[in-house]
């Protein structure tokens, strides 16, 4: 890699060589180490002249998705019987008690 001043402005301009076809085992391993020692996967694919998408399955498995954790994974039906969702009527009670006229009189 290397950096030139842009012709007009000046500021200094990174030449990156960006590669195309099969990754080799590797870069996919290399990929997995920067990616586990907490580099974003932008980064990686930067460090390695890919395109990040290139690099799907080279890192380490989430270990819990937050999606997951609050019930995004749920089927509608499910999701309704999950304790963890609410409907905003039921928000709406918590938050301001069964009748949400009474404070107002």
């Amino acid at each position: 890699m290397a950096m030139e001043p842009h012709p007009v402005t000046g500021v200094l301009i990174n030449s990156i060589e960006v590669r195309s076809g099969p990754i080799s085992e590797g870069e996919r391993r290399t990929a997995s180490l920067l990616l586990a020692d907490g580099h974003p996967r932008w980064v990686v694919a930067a460090m390695l002249g890919r395109f990040p998408l290139t690099l799907t399955r080279s890192g380490p498995a989430p270990e819990r998705s937050r999606r997951a954790a609050i019930g995004g994974h749920l089927s509608r039906a499910d999701a309704l019987r999950d304790p963890r969702q609410q409907t905003m009527d039921q928000l709406w009670s918590d938050l301001f008690g069964d009748d949400p006229g009474a404070g107002a009189r």
